[in-house]
């Protein structure tokens, strides 16, 4: 199964990065925008969370690029997934550093 879903995520990566400008104009807003959502799901039934999160950040900033050299409307869906990725990215870091600072604080109180 994991070779399948490694073929499937690079074809359909393949397939989305090397749309042409028109072709990418006529792809539904939604589609590109749930299409991570979806490889993440099926990705992390074969990887780790941490593996796949990052594969699929990867795809969205490929995408964003491609939309930044687009059209109008696929610039800025492509500013607004970069936007996103950001805040996500700032979100997951004040996470994991107050879970280090509550560990610490945790031991210090054990000792």
């Amino acid at each position: 199964a994991e070779e399948y879903i490694i073929k499937i995520k690079d074809s359909i990566f393949d397939l989305v990065l090397n749309l042409s400008d028109e072709e990418l104009k006529k792809e539904q807003k939604k589609v590109l925008e749930h299409l991570p959502e979806v490889m993440n799901s099926l990705l992390n039934s074969i990887l780790s969370s941490e593996e796949a999160g990052k594969i699929t950040e990867m795809f969205q900033l490929d995408l964003s690029i491609k939309c930044l050299n687009s059209g109008l409307t696929q610039r800025l869906q492509g500013i607004n997934t970069i936007s996103n990725l950001i805040s996500m990215t700032t979100r997951r870091e004040i996470v994991e550093k107050n879970i280090a600072l509550q560990q610490g604080n945790n031991q210090s109180a054990m000792s």
